[in-house]
C-alpha cells in the first residue's frame, strides 16, 4: 500500500513495540501493527514486484454488484398452480394505467354495519 505523506501520521496510533536484537519497531495503527527497520544484512536475491491497478470506474463496479444483488426474474421461474392463480387474479384484478401505476378499487361496503347500542353499554359499564 502506498500511502502519501499527508495521511501517514493520522493512522498511527498509540502503541510501539521495539526489538533490539533485530532492530525492528512494531508500530501500533488502524491497519494493526506496521513493522519497520534496518537491514542488517545484505541480500543478493532476485526479487519479484507483483503490481496490480484498478482502474475500473466506480459506475462500473456498482453495475456489477448489483447484477450479483439481483433478484432473479420470477418470469424465468416456473410457477406452482397456486402462484400462477394468484398472478393471473392479481393481473386481473390491479390493472396498469397509461401511467404505468397500479389501478386499485377502494374497499366500499355495500351493507351498513350497525354497531348496536353501544352508547347505553358504555353508560350502563361506568
Amino acid at each position: 500500500m502506498i500511502l502519501g505523506s499527508d495521511y501517514s501520521f493520522s493512522i498511527l496510533l498509540p502503541g510501539q513495540i521495539t526489538c533490539v536484537q533485530s532492530n525492528l519497531i512494531a508500530q501500533n495503527s488502524i491497519f494493526g501493527f506496521l513493522v519497520s527497520g534496518k537491514l542488517t544484512e545484505s541480500l543478493n536475491s532476485n526479487s519479484m514486484l507483483n503490481l496490480h491497478i484498478n482502474d475500473t470506474c466506480i459506475d462500473n463496479q456498482l453495475k456489477q454488484f448489483w447484477e450479483l444483488e439481483e433478484i432473479p426474474n420470477s418470469k424465468d421461474r416456473i410457477l406452482t398452480s397456486e402462484e400462477q392463480f394468484v398472478e393471473t387474479h392479481f393481473q386481473h384484478t390491479y390493472p396498469f394505467n397509461s401511467d404505468g401505476r397500479f389501478v386499485v378499487k377502494l374497499p366500499f361496503y355495500e351493507s351498513n354495519i350497525e354497531l348496536g347500542d353501544s352508547k347505553l353499554r358504555q353508560y350502563l359499564a361506568y
